[in-house]
């Protein structure tokens, strides 16, 4: 699978989630959540990345080890993953439609 592949099948994921699909985020994390356990595992233990998804995932680390003090590594990556597939489907934790698009195209809405 190609990074190409990936992108489509999380702008897929994401324009579902904005449709309306409770279960986008849990499909999404069914899906990539080892490769994104891998990743954020790898973003926190260097306390750096490249790219916005890095950025995401530290910025995100930092606010949760502030509420959190007694946090387990295992535990943090599990609800770092867990966020950003609610992020990318729409399914934020504030409830809103906010989304990270993989392809590099605003989301749009039609009033």
């Amino acid at each position: 699978m190609t990074s190409s592949d990936i992108k489509i099948e999380f702008e897929g994921f994401r324009l579902v989630g904005i449709n309306g699909d409770d279960m986008a985020a849990t499909h999404l994390e069914s899906r990539f959540g080892d490769g994104l356990a891998r990743f954020v595992r790898r973003v926190v233990r260097k306390g750096r990345g490249a790219g916005s998804l890095a950025e995401f995932v530290l910025s995100e680390a930092s606010n949760i080890r502030a509420q959190r003090l007694n946090l387990e590594r295992d535990e943090l990556v599990s609800e770092l993953v867990g966020r950003i597939c609610a992020v990318v489907t729409g399914q934020s934790l504030a409830g809103r439609v906010d989304t990270i698009s993989a392809t590099d195209k605003p989301t749009v809405f039609a009033m």
